[in-house]
């Protein structure tokens, strides 16, 4: 295993331990297990083609849901942020039909930016 894979494989193995604390820590009075859950999300979003693909299909299953991140998505970190914008089913859609939003991170995959 190379240097970068094992470096991915050990992101995605704390982000997974993160979620899992941070969902054991949700229902304690202390702020705790929301953050940790926010982190674990980003690194694993961040390591982890599977868990994009997993989170784009629930976003467009269930729209409320999508909606309650999509609310969230301008308080978080930019890596956090974009990973999960590129998962929102809404953005995607504009983009398949060549109208991107102005400031969809995503933007430079349409065909009108390709043109030049």
């Amino acid at each position: 295993m190379t240097g970068i894979r094992l470096k991915h494989a050990a992101l995605r193995i704390l982000g997974w331990a993160c979620l899992a604390a941070g969902a054991a820590l949700a229902p304690t009075p202390l702020p705790v297990g929301l953050p940790m859950i926010a982190l674990g999300l980003g690194l694993v979003l961040a390591t982890s083609a599977s868990a994009r693909r997993g989170l784009g299909r629930l976003r467009a299953r269930w729209p409320g849901f999508s909606g309650r991140i999509g609310r969230l998505e301008p308080y978080l970190p930019r890596h956090l942020r974009s990973r999960l914008r590129r998962t929102d089913p809404e953005r995607r859609n504009r983009l398949r039909r060549g109208k991107p939003a102005p400031d969809d991170p995503l933007r430079r995959y349409s065909a009108d930016s390709r043109s030049g």
